[in-house]
């Protein structure tokens, strides 16, 4: 098959869920055999990035029109891809879009996302973002609470707090590739560029921090857990559904109290089967 996913970022400029999704499911589609081109607006020329061939928006409407098979992308961009092919939606939070998409499959990437959203569609299926960390070895022996993200919604405020809170603990803030990324200059507060390898991120990591004002559902917590991390999160169903206890995100910070909850598992086949079935 071959598989077109229009997104708005690429992961190469930005660090973000949505785009670090997209090219996670790339590289399962690629792996299982299939032909997959990423289509990104933000892209100004073609380049093969992490082994899945990435274009520039110029190129969208021939490879919708003469290429795909398959259309993937988020219905904020249905204007863009309208057409008569399969079209599957990835929706990545819970801003419901004015679109009919009754003529797509949806996927969901969490239930209280689907729960909420609930669009009429063909068909849908729940499917958090795709984990690279699955089985890994767990890092250990880290020392400082990092936050991947520093716009406010995310908590670049709260992470500032946290570490004129706490001046004997260290702290990191790992810089996305969207929204104002606050920063201040403190003793004990450094921060980082972002990259898609967070393992690299996290190499020293002793809890991330994740004081969201909102979430559909962040890869950044599934593939910390995976890598054996504890995730301080706020109270919000994005949490709750992974079964994070709330405690406060502070709270932790001070006195480490957790409950490291079962990582989820899902059915890698189970995603191919859906985005490729005609």
């Amino acid at each position: 098959m071959k598989i077109l996913i229009a997104e708005h970022h690429h992961l190469s400029l930005s660090l973000n869920g949505a785009s670090v999704y997209h090219h996670n499911l790339a590289k399962i589609l690629v792996d299982y055999g299939h032909s997959v081109i990423i289509c990104s607006l933000s892209l100004t020329e073609p380049i093969d990035f992490d082994g899945v061939a990435a274009m520039p928006a110029s190129s969208l409407r021939s490879l919708v029109n003469e290429w795909s098979d398959i259309i993937v992308t988020t219905p904020m961009l249905l204007p863009r891809v309208q057409c008569d092919k399969p079209m599957i939606y990835i929706q990545h939070n819970c801003n419901r879009e004015p679109f009919n998409v009754s003529h797509a499959r949806v996927i969901y990437c969490a239930q209280h996302v689907a729960e909420k959203v609930n669009y009429q569609c063909k068909k849908s299926m729940v499917y958090y973002p795709p984990n690279r960390y699955a089985g890994s070895e767990p890092i250990t022996g880290g020392d400082k609470y990092t936050l991947v993200n520093c716009n406010r919604n995310k908590g670049g405020l709260k992470l500032i707090e946290y570490a004129k809170q706490y001046p004997q603990k260290r702290f990191v803030g790992v810089l996305a590739g969207y929204g104002n990324q606050i920063q201040a200059m403190l003793p004990n507060l450094e921060y980082r560029a972002g990259n898609i390898d967070l393992a690299a991120i996290l190499h020293d990591c002793k809890a991330l921090l994740m004081p969201s004002d909102t979430e559909g559902m962040p890869t950044i917590a599934l593939e910390a857990l995976s890598l054996g991390l504890p995730v301080y999160g706020n109270d919000i169903p994005a949490f709750h559904e992974l079964g994070l206890k709330y405690i406060g995100v502070a709270k932790q910070i001070e006195t480490g109290e957790y409950y490291a909850p079962k990582v989820p598992t899902q059915s890698v086949q189970d995603l191919v089967n859906f985005v490729t079935y005609l």
